[in-house]
């Protein structure tokens, strides 16, 4: 009664390996690299979709402002109505990942295609795309 179990200092915990592997970095989000990639695949959806709809002879800047406005959709109001800096202005990357995502749709119409036609590529983007959105729901949601 009075008397504690002793404890075996070579345990070893055996779920470790949950946390302590690359997959959980990637959906974690852990380093800058893995968030600036997510930011490429979230922004060259957005561009895939917004490119796709809008006629090919429309004036360069109807392109971007659309390109980054449905980028930046809800990171903007969203983080004003709980008193947050606005995500395009809280990183750096953002604009960058926007920019470059936008470059490449406009100057390689040919990715776009790609996109459109391979499952794999596809597939892989949409992960990037839903990762981000995840991460972005999470800080947002701890933040508030």
């Amino acid at each position: 009664m009075g008397r504690e179990a002793p404890v075996d200092p070579d345990v070893v915990d055996r779920t470790s390996w949950v946390l302590d592997n690359s997959f959980a970095e990637f959906l974690t989000v852990g380093t800058l690299g893995i968030k600036f990639m997510c930011m490429l695949g979230y922004t060259f959806y957005h561009g895939y979709k917004v490119f796709s709809k809008l006629p090919p002879d429309s004036a360069i800047s109807y392109k971007f402002v659309n390109h980054f406005m449905a980028c930046t959709g809800g990171g903007i109001l969203v983080p004003i109505f709980i008193n947050i800096v606005p995500i395009p202005l809280s990183s750096d990357l953002y604009p960058l990942a926007i920019a470059s995502s936008f470059a490449v749709h406009y100057f390689f119409p040919i990715v776009r295609q790609v996109l459109s036609q391979s499952a794999l590529f596809k597939s892989l983007v949409i992960v990037l795309y839903e990762t981000t959105r995840a991460y972005v729901v999470v800080a947002l949601t701890t933040a508030a």
